[in-house]
């Protein structure tokens, strides 16, 4: 291996499910009149690239400065997982590090510069920058081109069960982070601790 791709919500950061548990009861306490699906839609489209931050507060129909509500929102709620520094300073000696995140890109941006992760990174990409989300294969394929290594010599870590087997069959060395006891024919850890190990 040359290479550690790490997915950002439920793998970096200590996050199941950031759309429901945290992006929509945040929206619905500004807009109660929106439903999930409303904005669950939105963020997919954002996070695709069809749309900026603003745009999506507007979408969304929260009023208000876009930077503050972004800051608003991220500050606070996305704790970095407890072993995942220790194990960045530790990979970093042997091997590239990528960061491969489905998200809004300049929310990514926030989180990853604000936690002091971004530094340390070697390739970032992120779906709302490059305009394809995981499991698509095109993006896999942006983050080999940013390292510059094939897939057999990156080891790639997921939460989601279909980014891990996409990843797999593209010749990804495939590892789900399974922190609810997710079904899957892969490879899986239940700790970023266990990474040391297997390497």
């Amino acid at each position: 291996m040359k290479a550690v791709i790490f997915d950002v919500m439920g793998v970096i950061l200590d996050v199941d499910d950031d759309i429901n548990d945290l992006l929509i009861p945040f929206i619905q306490e500004r807009n109660p009149k929106i439903s999930g699906k409303q904005i669950e839609d939105a963020f997919i489209s954002a996070s695709s690239g069809n749309m900026s931050s603003k745009e999506f507060w507007e979408e969304v129909g929260v009023p208000g400065d876009y930077v503050a509500l972004n800051t608003e929102y991220l500050t606070e709620k996305f704790p970095l997982d407890g072993h995942f520094m220790s194990l960045l300073t530790s990979l970093k000696q042997n091997y590239k590090i990528g960061i491969l995140s489905n998200d809004i890109s300049d929310w990514c941006s926030f989180l990853m510069d604000s936690l002091q992760v971004l530094p340390l990174v070697d390739a970032f990409v992120v779906s709302g920058a490059v305009g394809v989300r995981k499991p698509d294969t095109k993006i896999f394929n942006i983050i080999l081109d940013k390292l510059g290594l094939c897939a057999s010599d990156c080891l790639y870590i997921d939460d989601r069960a279909p980014n891990v087997l996409a990843a797999k069959a593209l010749g990804f060395r495939s590892i789900l982070f399974n922190r609810d006891s997710s079904e899957c024919d892969c490879e899986q850890i239940i700790s970023l601790s266990q990474l040391n190990d297997i390497l």
